[in-house]
């Protein structure tokens, strides 16, 4: 047995023999902070640092969480854009309600696999609609959707380093 192996190592509050930190007591003042964080615009939660939807824990007032906005709606509140679908197809003027309601339901659909996935805004002009979405992926859905449902032409353009697209439906 080596010198360094026979000292006691209980007492000292700076690193072991092999380097490792040795085991801090808790500050009985310092509080724990909540494992749930609860989005106050859209209700989703955060756990173990993911976001998603768990209507239980919504539902149960039992337990201590936090309120903060999810990357989703900060998204939506500061304006932030990653993809952008041009509608010029003329189906857009002929049924525009049944548009609007696909491209809410995609929203909703892409939503479940992240709250990223949300329509910003959509702008409504005499001859086009753009539709600004937080995320790429929920603006090639919405453009892969209307191209199957509609036998048309999408065009993609990426920008950015692939953090950016631009959706062209003809």
């Amino acid at each position: 047995m080596s010198i360094r192996d026979s000292r006691d190592h209980s007492q000292s509050p700076e690193k072991t023999a092999y380097g490792q930190a040795a085991p801090t007591t808790k500050d009985p003042k310092r509080k724990s902070s909540p494992a749930i964080l609860v989005c106050p615009e859209c209700g989703i939660i955060q756990t173990k640092k993911r976001w998603f939807h768990d209507a239980e824990i919504l539902e149960s007032k039992k337990k201590e969480y936090l309120e903060k906005l999810c990357p989703g709606c900060e998204a939506v509140k500061n304006g932030w854009v990653e993809g952008e679908v041009v509608l010029k197809n003329r189906i857009t003027f002929l049924v525009p309600q049944q548009i609007e309601n696909m491209i809410k339901n995609q929203e909703k659909k892409a939503l479940d696999d992240d709250c990223r996935n949300r329509v910003v805004k959509i702008q409504k002009f005499k001859n086009m609609w753009k539709v600004f979405t937080a995320s790429v992926f929920l603006a090639r859905m919405i453009g892969e959707h209307l191209e199957k449902q509609y036998q048309s032409k999408t065009s993609y353009k990426f920008g950015r380093g692939q953090k950016y697209v631009y959706v062209v439906w003809e």
